[in-house]
């Protein structure tokens, strides 16, 4: 299978998301699949990845983006994969050509809006509206929903789109174990998150 995997997000940090998605990719292409990351971002830097990149400016919502739209039609997917993202007009014309399927994060309603609570501006206030009208046209037009937890999950079951959730994880192979532990101890979980 083809996968166009498209990420806005700053991937000069190489933080949690983008080894995330370079784990996604790497299983992936491991189980015989081919995968073309196509990231909007304003930032580049040094990265893990191997990608097209598209520049990120005030516009990149509503202008239409043609070479996205050329590099993705001349890949000619079978799927688009995205982490959720606000409407653009690229990724509407996107949803009507294309299967999409759409990775969730988080609860993207309550985020935007405690953002607004917090920064009090007119960015996060415009963020919350668009996302909050927006957001029902790329669920209606997706053809799968992947979310992290089963809580988010049940956030989407008035969709009618097949949804299954996949816990994010770890490859276990990268890192050392730091003890052993005996049936009788305790287990102390942690979790970092941004």
């Amino acid at each position: 299978m083809k996968i166009a995997y498209i990420l806005n997000h700053d991937i000069s940090k190489n933080d949690g998301v983008t080894k995330k998605v370079f784990e996604q990719v790497t299983e992936w292409e491991k189980l015989g699949h081919k995968v073309e990351i196509f990231a909007i971002t304003s930032k580049r830097g040094n990265n893990l990845l191997s990608l097209h990149v598209y520049d990120k400016n005030a516009l990149f919502r509503i202008a239409f983006n043609k070479n996205l739209w050329r590099d993705i039609n001349n890949y000619n997917p079978d799927i688009i994969y995205m982490r959720y993202d606000l409407l653009s007009r690229t990724i509407l014309k996107l949803l009507g050509k294309y299967k999409f399927v759409v990775e969730i994060n988080t609860d993207d309603i309550n985020e935007s809006l405690l953002l607004f609570k917090t920064y009090k501006s007119l960015k996060t206030f415009l963020r919350y509206i668009i996302n909050y009208i927006s957001r029902d046209i790329i669920f209606r037009n997706v053809y799968g929903i992947i979310t992290v937890t089963e809580e988010l999950s049940k956030m989407y079951i008035k969709y009618a789109k097949p949804t299954i959730c996949v816990p994010n994880g770890i490859n276990l192979e990268k890192y050392n174990i730091i003890k052993t532990v005996r049936e009788d101890d305790k287990i102390g979980l942690f979790f970092i998150g941004s």
